[in-house]
């Protein structure tokens, strides 16, 4: 009898080597059911043949299923795996070896999925889609719908064809993953049930690093937090989202804090018809056009204490939805904001608040247009800037004079080394006043400006 008989029993063992045994052995001492992995020569695991791929999706499935109903996780020991539409038990947790058990996707269809499920989990695990084609262009590698209480810890996803995770109606924990190389999106969420995206290191997708996005506005209640989000390009420039490192749209109460974002395409992190979302203590790199962006429909965002440096555009409020609604943008660090194309009216411009916006304590440094802009139009109202430093660029303040602009306050100031003034008012984009900050303000009965310090 030979050695792995002896030790993990009766084993049924496939095309090249890969060898299911039930559930007790000395690697999986609390009874979980166990898929082996082993090749009796290395060149083996480069490529298996249709039918050897075909069969270990069987016995793998036949083991998933064992595991759900006996209530156990599986074990994956290090080895390649190549496995289609895997569909993964409720209650089961898949466990591998991090870095060394790789399940590699082999085509026709997806790799792994559940659908109305609960209490499942992968950990440890490499997931390969070798860049073979999904049965849904727009689906995920890895696809969960209806799942409460997912869990994914320590996995790597690399070379999917489409989304890399894709989530439908989804609560959990998305924690300590590497996920890239993806042609569509790394993680995207819909009408989530309350997920805890952490930690994550993405990279190198064609449309964004992560999407939360309910077709129905309503509070989704995701929080994004501590994740590192690099080279996102836009292979898949057809809709809002693409080049954006976070996209969240109709999903209210989302938090995205302590992130760091570098080098996306278009935006860094991207909010519309959104509510009360909170952009906090984030550090955001060489975005391709405006780091952070918020946009129509946005009632109440907090936009805080964020480290923008490099963009075309630093940060936009566009105007909340509602009546009496406010964004809140205090105490960001935006440097380096060095224009982008000549049609974007908003090119160069450090901070942007269009209307209904507190804006204090905050520093914009090296704008190449204008440091701040407070109210973009006719519908400008209830605008308040005080205590900002504005350094450098042509203008520190440009603000709106439209006749029929609501109040707007700039008090307490610090405007310096500027080319073209201090306080310049705005009509419809274009520069129509001498310098407010010398000249009175009289004529225009919706501003108030005083006790700014200019240099």
């Amino acid at each position: 009898m030979d050695r792995r008989a002896f030790l993990y029993g009766t084993a049924a063992s496939i095309g090249t080597g890969l060898i299911l045994t039930p559930a007790h052995s000395e690697r999986s001492g609390d009874g979980a059911a166990v898929l082996r992995g082993s090749f009796t020569r290395p060149e083996a695991s480069v490529q298996l043949d249709e039918a050897a791929s075909e069969n270990q999706s069987r016995v793998m499935q036949e083991a998933l299923d064992r595991a759900g109903e006996q209530g156990k996780p599986l074990f994956l020991p290090a080895g390649r795996y190549e496995v289609s539409n895997i569909r993964v038990p409720a209650g089961v947790r898949i466990i591998g070896v991090a870095g060394q058990s790789r399940l590699v996707y082999s085509g026709g269809g997806k790799l792994l999925y559940a659908e109305d499920s609960s209490s499942i989990g992968l950990e440890g695990i490499v997931m390969d889609g070798a860049n073979r084609a999904l049965d849904d262009p727009e689906g995920g590698l890895l696809s969960f719908r209806t799942v409460a209480d997912f869990s994914m810890e320590r996995c790597s996803v690399v070379g999917s064809a489409g989304h890399a995770l894709a989530l439908t109606r989804v609560s959990g924990r998305i924690v300590g993953n590497s996920l890239s190389g993806a042609i569509g999106s790394a993680i995207t969420s819909e009408e989530s049930a309350g997920l805890s995206i952490s930690g994550n290191e993405i990279g190198g997708c064609g449309k964004a690093g992560i999407v939360i996005r309910r077709w129905t506005a309503a509070d989704d209640g995701t929080t994004i937090t501590n994740n590192r989000i690099a080279d996102i390009a836009t292979l898949r420039g057809d809709d809002q989202g693409a080049g954006t490192g976070i996209l969240i749209v109709q999903a209210g109460g989302v938090l995205v804090s302590g992130n760091r974002i570098a080098d996306c395409a278009e935006n860094a992190v991207k909010a519309v018809a959104s509510p009360n979302v909170q952009v906090v203590g984030n550090s955001v790199m060489r975005a391709g056009r405006t780091a952070i962006l918020v946009s129509d429909g946005c009632d109440g965002a907090l936009i805080s204490s964020n480290i923008v440096d490099g963009a075309a555009t630093g940060l936009h409020l566009a105007g909340p939805g509602g009546p009496g609604s406010s964004h809140v943008c205090q105490g960001n660090v935006i440097r380096n904001i060095s224009g982008g194309a000549e049609d974007d009216r908003l090119a160069g411009v450090g901070l942007v608040a269009e209307t209904s916006a507190t804006i204090t304590g905050n520093v914009v440094e090296n704008a190449a247009g204008i440091a701040l802009i407070a109210g973009t139009d006719q519908s400008a109202d209830e605008i308040v800037a005080t205590g900002n430093v504005l350094r450098g660029g042509r203008i520190g303040i440009g603000v709106s004079v439209a006749d029929t602009a609501g109040h707007t306050l700039l008090s307490a100031n610090m405007i310096s080394n500027t080319t073209d003034g201090a306080i310049r008012g705005m009509l419809e984009g274009e520069v129509v006043t001498e310098d407010l900050s010398v000249a009175s303000a009289v004529r225009f009965s919706n501003l108030t400006i005083g006790e700014n310090r200019i240099s």
